[in-house]
C-alpha cells in the first residue's frame, strides 16, 4: 500500500475530515529491507470525531479504543468554539540561605572597601542591620506562571487562580494566610466619560490572548519560602483556570519534578538563562 492509498484510508474513515494528517514512510533495513514502516501524524483536533462505520466516538488509550460517554462528546465538540488554554511554569528558581548569605556578605565587603572606613559610618544603620542578619534558615523559590492559547479561539478574558498544597509561607502578599487561593487576572483598561459634569470609568476588556500566543500571566510571579530541610516530593502547586464561558480547567505541577527539570535545562552552557 502506498502512503497515498494509506492517508485517504484512514481519513474515510473518520467523520469530520481532519485537516494535517500525513503518512510517511520509512524504508526498513537488514532482515526486513524492502519492506515499509509508516509514520502517521494526527494533530490535535478540535472537536469528537465520528468512526464512520460504526458511528461511535471512541477514546484510545494505549491498548484499546473504548467508546467515549454523552458528556466527553459534548465537551469536545465544543473545543473549536469555546476559548482553551494550559498554564506552564515557565520559570522556577531556588536562592539557598546559603547563596542568600554569601550574596549579603559580598555586598557587605563591596561597601566596606568603597567607604574605606572601618564603623561603616555611610552605610544607613537599618540597610546594615539588614546586610549582617545572620544566615537564614529557609529557602527561596520564585515561581513564574505563563498562559498559552492552545485552542483555535481568541482568549478574551481569564482568571487564574493558585493554591499550594501542602500549605506554605508565602511572601507575595502581607495578607495572604496559609492555605489562601491566590487570584489573578488580566487587568481590564478603563475608559473615562464626562456625563453632567461627572467622570464615570467603564472597564474595557483586556488586550486578549490570541490562538498560539503565549504570555507571562499578568502579575503571577511570586516568591515562596521553605525550610532548608523540606523534601519537594510532596509539595504541589495547584491552578483553575476560567476563560469566558469555557468549562473550567485545572492542574497541578510537583514542585520536585518542576524543579529537577528546569536544573536541567539551566545546567547546559548552551540553555537560554532568560530567568
Amino acid at each position: 500500500m502506498s502512503p497515498e492509498s494509506l492517508e485517504q484510508l484512514v481519513a474515510s474513515n473518520i467523520s469530520p475530515a481532519l485537516p494535517g494528517l500525513t503518512v510517511r514512510a520509512i524504508p526498513l533495513l537488514g532482515t526486513r529491507e524492502g519492506r515499509l514502516a509508516f509514520v502517521i501524524t494526527v494533530p490535535k483536533g478540535s472537536t469528537a470525531y465520528q468512526a464512520r462505520p460504526s458511528l461511535r466516538y471512541y477514546t484510545r488509550t494505549e491498548f484499546s479504543a473504548s467508546p467515549l460517554h454523552d458528556n466527553v462528546i459534548r465537551l469536545l465538540m465544543i473545543r473549536g468554539k469555546a476559548p482553551h488554554a494550559v498554564i506552564e511554569l515557565s520559570s522556577f528558581t531556588r536562592l539557598t540561605a546559603d547563596e542568600e548569605y554569601l550574596q549579603r556578605q559580598l555586598e557587605l565587603n563591596k561597601k566596606w572597601e568603597d567607604d574605606g572606613s572601618e564603623d561603616l559610618h555611610l552605610i544607613p544603620l537599618t540597610q546594615r542591620a539588614e546586610l549582617e542578619k545572620p544566615r537564614r534558615g529557609f529557602d527561596e523559590y520564585t515561581f513564574v506562571l505563563s498562559i498559552r492559547n492552545d485552542g483555535p479561539v481568541t482568549i478574551k478574558d481569564c482568571l487564574l487562580v493558585v493554591s499550594f498544597e501542602p500549605p506554605f509561607e508565602t511572601k507575595i502578599d502581607v495578607s495572604a494566610t496559609r492555605n489562601r487561593p491566590m487570584y489573578f487576572r488580566f487587568a481590564p483598561s478603563r475608559r473615562a466619560t464626562a456625563k453632567g459634569g461627572w467622570k464615570e470609568y467603564e472597564d474595557l476588556p483586556g488586550p486578549g490572548l490570541f490562538p498560539e500566543q503565549e504570555v507571562p500571566f499578568p502579575g503571577a510571579s511570586f516568591t515562596v519560602d521553605l525550610t532548608s530541610v523540606t523534601d519537594l516530593s510532596n509539595h504541589f502547586l495547584n491552578w483553575r483556570l476560567y476563560l469566558d464561558d469555557a468549562p473550567m480547567e485545572s492542574g497541578r505541577f510537583s514542585l520536585e519534578h518542576e524543579f529537577k527539570a528546569h536544573n536541567r535545562e539551566t545546567s547546559s552552557p548552551t540553555a537560554n538563562l532568560d530567568f
